[in-house]
């Protein structure tokens, strides 16, 4: 649930955007597990905190 995905628009029946999507939270989660993260669910949210008060691209290239 740290990606959002009840409140998620992406919907089951849509083609192939519900796996995709699913795709992409996987691979985030695996990368995270690959630098050491212990506390997925915290790191997320506190990546979304820094991406709402410092803008995404500075999140990204930090």
């Amino acid at each position: 649930m740290a990606l959002g995905e009840d409140t998620s628009r992406v919907r089951t029946g849509t083609g192939a955007l519900p796996r995709i999507m699913a795709a992409m939270a996987n691979l985030g989660i695996s990368i995270l597990r690959l630098m050491g993260v212990e506390n997925i669910k915290r790191t997320i949210g506190h990546l979304r905190l820094r991406a709402r008060t410092t803008g995404v691209m500075q999140v990204l290239l930090a």
